[in-house]
């Protein structure tokens, strides 16, 4: 996977024709490999991730962006299905290395929910969410495709303390949380 990317980065480094950045409002999408870890816990598995951001560069090395994506179900852990969802805000700094690829740091506050739905022989099913306020560190490298059309590989770290929204099930305390998303996404400057 990682050398058919690679593979296809070099190849539109042939195609290229503006920067990848420049002052303006951008729109996309990703799709992605996400993994969820807490760190009371033992273990962490990973799911397919899909999102959509946005955002605005005020000149060719600062902006500021957002991102949301969700998850599919991770592996069922005592028969519980369970998703993540992450909308994230965050300064961006970028680096223009040529007339096609740029590099990007990113940090800032994220909102995490993490949802459980679990069926049981007695009580039906019941859902369940931890939910919180956390930090996000990023970075990327960002390919120009035309003037308009940029492909994105990037990676983030999420990480907050949450907790149960209803606490009937579970002891009133707080578990740190940590998602780590590799995406491969497009977007398109206008």
């Amino acid at each position: 996977m990682k050398k058919i990317i690679l593979l296809s980065l070099l190849l539109l480094s042939t195609l290229a024709v503006a920067k990848p950045q420049y002052p303006g409002f951008y729109v996309g999408g990703d799709i992605g490999t996400t993994r969820l870890s807490f760190d009371d816990l033992s273990g962490s598995d990973s799911a397919v991730s899909f999102g959509a951001y946005g955002g605005y560069n005020v000149n060719e090395w600062f902006g500021i962006e957002g991102h949301l994506y969700g998850t599919t179900d991770y592996s069922d852990v005592n028969g519980e299905n369970i998703n993540a969802g992450v909308f994230s805000v965050t300064p961006t700094f970028t680096l223009n290395f040529n007339d096609m690829f740029s590099g990007y740091l990113k940090g800032g506050i994220s909102y995490i929910d993490i949802s459980f739905e679990q069926d049981t022989a007695y009580w039906g099913t019941y859902t369940n969410d931890l939910t919180g306020i956390g930090y996000v560190l990023g970075a990327g490298v960002d390919a120009a495709v035309s003037e308009h059309i940029v492909i994105r590989l990037a990676y983030e770290f999420t990480s907050g303390d949450l907790e149960f929204d209803n606490n009937y099930y579970y002891y009133d305390r707080n578990y740190q949380t940590n998602l780590s998303q590799f995406s491969l996404g497009v977007h398109y400057l206008f």
